[in-house]
């Protein structure tokens, strides 16, 4: 025990004296284990959201649909009524897309709306409201309840008013928040909940369901007898894990790479600290200690390096954790809640301490298997047999440790092991790329500049240490500049999109059109009239894609484009015959038959019917759509006679200038505050703040290569330093200024910098021009964002020399020459 305790004191007291060495040693270690525990609870956070239990994720023991017709009341009554079922719901059909607060004339497009029974929502599963419960909530009249989602982007609360809107022709409807929804059944983000009231009221007075849920304690028996009676049964499958496979193998196994990071950057670091402990060693090797000794010596050291690095690596994974569960749910929509394992917060600390060990080991066995005359006299080293036998132990040793943990953390030996050794043999192969590189550009001459030849020099001395930064600098900024132009290039085709001639950027409900044409006279306006009904193909058999009778009139008709075959150029005029109708270009793909200008269809909207001969297929052009028409299109002549007393809704669309876009809204929303208006703006801004999102997240996970490339740079210019102390007291003796000694080491790191920013934007550029003529669509490069990156991948290399070498560069000649 005195032994110990004398490792154990010895060890802490050099830790104390390591200063700003141990703190890079403890930073590497820091890093991958933030890495490791932070990308790791985030993928168990998504497998929480996405691997809901079938029941849950299907909302009872069966769910029963009218193969896409609507369900009645009638039919919820039926079901409730049978012996065998203990409690039925059903979700009604609410048509509304769009929500506004009253504060705001912005609106936000939600994921959907669940308009249930308050009494017996949800069937199976934990839904939770931040205060109060979901059946009193939804209870009272005209209320809903938010999913916490929703809350900031609206900017409401509990007791604020809020307008839904979007159902073609329905009157936007001002509603209460009773409640704020924690946690949902299936954990579903961007939800409204409502009652079945609530839902009549937005549907002005019109009920329908869209499927019935219900619990059953003999599921079979009901199923069979739903079947015989026409329903469409499902029964609980395992949910799609698609989304949760990508994130549990790829947040892991980059965890794991930045933890191989932190160890090779803990082994560097203990390369500077024993090479300036060489003395130390030496006496005490004289003093009788043996190999066994020293290693349990540093190797305790180490042990504590990796104890302080995994404590903070954690606590950082905690915080790193929760900041890209935050991201994810602004780009997927679902309610994730941070699960903070022990056994992964455990497993991160005891990774960290074994790979500080492991490769800390790699690095103390050299210099304990050598002769202390050897290391007083300050003879080049031999390396032993022993020792490399050893060396090549402590490998296998790190390889067995990282196929382990990643075994674990995909679930499969085979992929734990596949990924670590393809990650070895992928730095393997960067690195000699990298180094065969680094050696040709060093190799140029540099005349008239001194300093920079120099630089070059010392680099082409040691180009394998600079190898393992010029991957990770490589890796970080291709991975972050294919992410930033791809984001780019989506941002640009959103933007583009609104300048699509014909489109309609202004959309009202609850206002009348010829308000809206009294208000801008200069717009066209165009109307849809719209009600249910049956469609047919001449000999009886059924359309069931087509459900909705549309009468077009007005001004406006570009926003549909026209084409005599299903597959043909847009560009044909409008019909202009009443007995002729236009059908969307996707029937003709979906339809078991060949469809044709010309075929007729059949239309029955109540007790009328009447008979269409298709006279074109219609399709949106490139656009933000305010409106969605769908359905079979008749002229206004056409529709009135069958919709007789039907149900009629009736949506106006406007194309207004550009120019004059902010004056008409303002016009209208002034003098008719109690209606809503979407603007293709809005829905613009939405698509880039979702795009951009997406990249904020990418941009976070991508950056740690960045972070590593960074690391490893500031451990190489520490043991540079070392290594060339001797060589940087004489240049100071022979008067070169701190600052120029300090130059020289800056532009060694900024080539460093430049050649992987260069490599990394010329493969980004290359991939890009690979994946356009692959897949036949036009990508653009945009070269600010490549310039960008380069720059950020010098001043990261500049930088961390910089914070390295800036107190060591200033010491005097005599005490750098005399400290050996």
């Amino acid at each position: 025990m005195s032994t110990l305790a004398f490792y154990l004191r010895y060890a802490v007291r050099s830790l104390r004296r390591s200063g700003q060495r141990g703190a890079l040693a403890v930073v590497c270690v820091a890093f991958g284990v933030f890495s490791l525990v932070g990308l790791q609870l985030l993928a168990e956070t998504i497998d929480g959201a996405v691997l809901v239990e079938p029941r849950t994720a299907l909302g009872g023991d069966l769910s029963l649909t009218r193969d896409g017709a609507p369900v009645l009341r009638a039919d919820l009554e039926t079901l409730a009524a049978d012996p065998d079922v203990e409690i039925v719901d059903a979700d009604a059909i609410v048509g509304a897309r769009f929500v506004q607060s009253m504060s705001s004339s912005r609106i936000y497009i939600f994921n959907r709306i669940l308009a249930v029974d308050p009494a017996a929502y949800p069937l199976v599963g934990e839904a939770r409201l931040r205060d109060g419960a979901f059946a009193e909530a939804l209870a009272q009249p005209a209320s809903v309840v938010l999913s916490r989602d929703l809350v900031g982007p609206l900017g409401v609360d509990v007791g604020d008013r809020i307008r839904l809107a979007g159902a073609p022709g329905d009157t936007p409807t001002s509603l209460t928040i009773r409640g704020i929804a924690e946690a949902l059944p299936d954990a579903g983000g961007g939800t409204i909940l409502m009652s079945h009231a609530t839902a009549r009221t937005l549907n002005d007075g019109r009920e329908q369901f869209s499927r019935i849920r219900l619990l059953t304690a003999d599921p079979e028996a009901v199923a069979a007898r739903a079947e015989a009676a026409g329903w469409t049964v499902s029964r609980p499958q395992a949910p799609n894990d698609d989304i949760s496979k990508v994130f549990g193998f790829a947040l892991p196994a980059a965890g794991l790479l930045g933890l191989l990071v932190g160890g090779i950057g803990v082994a560097n670091t203990l390369q500077v600290l024993l090479s300036r402990r060489r003395t130390e060693v030496a006496v005490l090797k004289t003093l009788g200690y043996t190999q066994r000794d020293l290693l349990a010596l540093f190797g305790i050291e180490t042990a504590l390096l990796g104890l302080l690095g995994g404590v903070l690596g954690v606590i950082g994974g905690i915080a790193g954790a929760e900041g890209l569960r935050q991201l994810t749910m602004d780009v997927l929509p679902f309610l994730l809640d941070l699960r903070i394992a022990p056994t992964v917060l455990l497993g991160g600390l005891a990774a960290g301490v074994l790979t500080a060990v492991l490769f800390g080991l790699i690095a103390i066995v050299r210099a304990s298997a050598i002769r202390p005359a050897t290391l007083l006299r300050q003879i080049p080293i031999r390396v032993t047999g022993r020792a490399r036998a050893a060396s090549v132990g402590l490998y296998v040793a790190l390889f067995v440790l990282f196929g382990s943990l990643g075994s674990l953390l995909v679930g499969s030996w085979l992929s734990g092991f596949g990924v670590i050794a393809a990650g070895i043999v992928g730095l393997v192969v960067f690195g000699a790329v990298m180094t065969a590189v680094l050696l040709g550009v060093v190799r140029v001459p540099t005349p008239g500049l001194p300093l920079l030849g120099m630089a070059t020099s010392n680099l082409r001395r040691r180009p394998l240490r600079a190898a393992a930064s010029l991957v990770a600098l490589f890796v970080g900024t291709f991975a972050i500049g294919i992410s930033a132009q791809s984001i780019q290039n989506a941002v640009a085709q959103v933007d583009g999109r609104t300048v699509a001639p014909g489109q309609a950027n202004l959309a009202a409900y609850g206002i009348e059109a010829d308000t809206l044409a009294a208000l801008a006279p200069d717009a066209a306006i165009w109307i849809d009239r719209s009600t249910a009904a049956e469609v047919s193909w001449a000999d009886g058999t059924p359309i069931r894609s087509l459900r909705t009778l549309v009468g077009r009139g007005g001004e406006g008709q570009a926003d549909l484009e026209v084409a005599d075959t299903p597959d043909g150029e847009r560009g044909r005029p409008w019909i202009s015959a009443p007995d002729h109708a236009l059908v969307p270009w996707s029937l003709g793909r979906i339809a078991d038959r060949e469809v044709a200008v010309g075929d007729t269809i059949r239309v029955r909207l109540g007790g009328a019917e009447a008979a269409f001969a298709i006279g074109g297929f219609y399709d949106r052009p490139d656009g933000i759509p305010v409106v969605q028409t769908s359905g079979v299109i008749v002229l206004p002549e056409a529709f009135a006679p069958l919709a007789g007393d039907a149900d009629v809704t009736e949506t106006v669309a406007l194309e207004v200038p550009p120019d004059r876009l902010d004056a008409v809204a303002e016009a209208v929303a002034t003098a008719h505050p109690e209606g809503v208006l979407i603007r293709g703006d809005d829905l613009v801004e939405m698509l880039t703040r979702l795009v951009r999102g997406l990249f904020v997240l990418v941009l976070a996970l991508t950056s740690l290569a960045l972070v590593a490339g960074t690391v490893l740079i500031a451990n190489g210019v520490g043991l540079a330093l070392v290594e060339r102390r001797r060589e940087l007291g004489v240049l100071k003796a022979l008067g070169y200024s701190a600052r120029q000694v300090l130059r020289t080491l800056v532009l060694e790191n900024a080539v460093l910098g430049a050649i992987a920013g260069l490599l990394g934007v010329g493969a980004v550029a290359g991939t890009l021009l690979v994946l356009e003529l692959a897949s036949d669509v036009d990508i653009v490069v945009f070269p600010g964002i490549l310039v960008a990156l380069v720059a950020v991948a010098v001043l990261l290399a500049v930088g961390s020399a910089l914070a390295v070498a800036w107190r060591p560069v200033r010491a005097r000649p005599l005490d750098v020459l005399r400290s050996d």
